[in-house]
């Protein structure tokens, strides 16, 4: 799977370390152009520009500061192509959740959150909120895959969040 991320920041570099690690292509891209070659060069992923990486990657994992978000999320949205799956990892949903909800995009959007920190070794055991806004396949080979990495998944709405 290539694995696009959008934001190198502690939890972003986490997830990049994460499908590294597994074996899956990763992107990624930061506003912070030396913060994003750095994480490139430490873990041996792609640096790229925001529209490639979006329409290059399967899954595209949003891990920006929760005020940028939701329009980074509406941003990247446009770009990919169907059968790709976008994801944030915010802990605020509600904005998030009504840009994914108003994007025009053929890609399959679900919002989670991540209740572990950057501390974490991998995913065994850890505890993961997942709301699907607009899903099909790509979403539940996505879940599967994060079940076999050891995510304890719990689908709930924005609302309940």
């Amino acid at each position: 799977m290539r694995v696009g991320i959008v934001g190198a920041g502690q939890m972003g570099s986490w997830f990049a370390r994460l499908f590294s690690g597994a074996g899956d292509e990763v992107l990624v891209n930061d506003i912070d152009r030396s913060r994003m070659r750095k994480i490139s060069e430490e873990l041996g992923v792609k640096a790229c520009g925001l529209e490639d990486l979006a329409r290059e990657s399967d899954l595209v994992i949003v891990a920006t500061p929760i005020a940028e978000t939701p329009a980074v999320v509406s941003s990247v949205a446009g770009m990919m192509r169907k059968g790709s799956i976008l994801t944030d990892i915010c802990s605020v949903k509600e904005k998030v959740v009504s840009a994914m909800k108003g994007a025009k995009t053929e890609a399959e959007l679900v919002s989670i959150h991540p209740l572990f920190g950057p501390g974490a070794s991998d995913l065994r055991g850890k505890d993961v909120i997942v709301i699907p806004v607009r899903v099909r396949s790509a979403y539940r080979s996505l879940k599967k895959r994060l079940i076999e990495m050891g995510a304890r998944i719990t689908e709930m709405g924005a609302e309940e969040h």
